[in-house]
């Protein structure tokens, strides 16, 4: 072993640090060429999305295109009362952006905020390709349909053009609409929706109130309408009236923390091919989960879940099969098994209090 003094150590030690530049220097080497976005989004937020210094550019696309983008810079002004409908479009669309006729592109994406404030729309928001819609955490804005709305939703992830749509379903990546309360009351109660939600993977909706008209045998109005798509996820959702909170059906889904109040039906399962309901509330609603009526070729598989519940007939019911009495009482606790099906979801789902226990 080499003998090494503490003094030696000291003086080694010294002179390493002198050594070392006091300066900071960057992890990564920037670029000159590098935009630095000076201005700041114009809002009185303190919201970090609003707020933040932003420097970059895409790595593929032009120097000079915005990721970030915020509303009330294209004219939205967020009052309550003016029709903002042009300026929301004209600042998701800005910068050549993938739309129609294009069916995919990862070279032009985009951050756009609503800062607080209530924004009237009379026709749909159109996502396009790539596309984050992120509402002010702080104070949510609210996007309000207009009683002259047309359209199939004030927010519209996949337009429908002659026999098509904008985008290949099972294609259609990279989107969230999060922090925001969509509101669809002053529309008659036979139309609207709140959101068309035609996705695939890498796509979510979190923390999102859905206000619709409640009750009435002619309502029509739905929160979430998804027609197909491949895989995706939801979280943190409130269901306030409507005939349908969600109207679903894709593949390989995640759903949790949703709550539906007032809905005449809470979940309408159009089709799955797994998917997965945890942690579902459901107040003062007449059905639950309604399963599509040939289930048998269009349900795969929906896995284990709770759901908590007052004030409610039946948590799921089939259209084909004779209503059986099984009504669980209120808070009931309901878990759901995991396993494929191709019978009668009466026997399906299990019931805390019921004296049969189905486990097929």
């Amino acid at each position: 072993m080499v003998p090494f003094s503490a003094a030696a150590l000291f003086v080694t030690l010294r002179v390493l640090l002198l050594s070392v530049s006091t300066s900071p220097v960057e992890a990564v080497p920037m670029t000159s060429n590098v935009t630095t976005h000076s201005k700041v989004a114009s809002t009185s937020s303190s919201y970090w999305v609003a707020n933040i210094q932003r420097q970059g550019t895409v790595a593929f696309g032009d120097a000079s295109y915005k990721v970030f983008r915020n509303v009330q810079d294209y004219g939205a002004t967020g009052d309550g009362t003016t029709d903002d409908t042009a300026a929301i479009n004209s600042a998701i669309t800005d910068g050549n952006r993938c739309g129609l006729g294009c069916d995919s592109s990862t070279v032009t994406p985009a951050i756009v905020y609503f800062p607080p404030g209530t924004y009237l729309v009379s026709a749909p928001i159109i996502q396009s390709y790539y596309s984050q819609f992120i509402g002010d955490a702080v104070t949510i804005p609210t996007i309000k349909a207009s009683a002259s709305f047309t359209g199939i939703a004030v927010i519209d992830s996949d337009p429908y053009t002659k026999g098509a749509n904008w985008y290949t379903n099972q294609n259609n990546f990279y989107r969230q609409v999060r922090n925001f309360v969509i509101d669809i009351t002053s529309m008659p109660a036979t139309t609207g929706a709140c959101i068309h939600w035609q996705v695939a993977q890498a796509t979510s909706l979190q923390n999102i109130v859905f206000e619709m008209v409640q009750g009435g045998t002619d309502n029509h109005q739905e929160g979430i309408f998804m027609d197909n798509g491949s895989g995706g996820f939801y979280s943190d959702l409130v269901f306030n009236g409507g005939n349908y909170g969600m109207f679903v059906g894709n593949q390989q889904f995640t759903t949790r923390n949703l709550t539906f109040n007032n809905c005449n039906t809470a979940v309408y399962m159009n089709w799955n091919w797994v998917w997965n309901l945890k942690s579902i509330t459901v107040n003062n609603v007449s059905f639950p989960v309604l399963p599509f009526s040939s289930y048998s070729n269009s349900c795969g598989r929906e896995a284990d879940s709770r759901a908590s519940a007052r004030g409610w007939r039946k948590y799921v019911k089939h259209p084909n099969q004779p209503d059986r009495g099984l009504r669980p009482s209120p808070r009931q606790q309901v878990r759901r098994n995991a396993k494929r099906y191709h019978h009668s979801l009466q026997h399906d789902w299990q019931y805390s209090d019921h004296r049969q226990h189905a486990r097929h």
